[in-house]
């Protein structure tokens, strides 16, 4: 899975394959949680009733970028679980 992310007025962009999902950012005991609050396929909207619901919390600790996703939809229930971590490289600016 291919994931591309940016920052657009306070809100994060994430776009994987045809779809763009937008989260509000909040911190909350250290962890940086993304609420998914819109989301398109190609161009066209996604009602909110349609909308999955999302936990999506990144911590990081050390080196290490830790997270924890979990998406559901009302009557499917989960569809994507997944949580690890990714290490971060450091790199000294000269």
């Amino acid at each position: 899975m291919t994931s591309r992310m940016r920052l657009v007025t306070g809100q994060i962009e994430e776009s994987i394959g045809s779809a763009t999902l937008t989260f509000n950012l909040t911190v909350v005991d250290e962890k940086l949680n993304m609420q998914l609050v819109k989301m398109r396929f190609f161009w066209v909207p996604c009602p909110n009733w349609l909308l999955p619901t999302i936990v999506a919390e990144e911590m990081g600790v050390g080196d290490q970028l830790h997270f924890n996703i979990k998406a559901t939809l009302p009557v499917v229930k989960t569809v994507a679980s997944y949580r690890g971590h990714l290490e971060v490289e450091s790199k000294e600016l000269n």
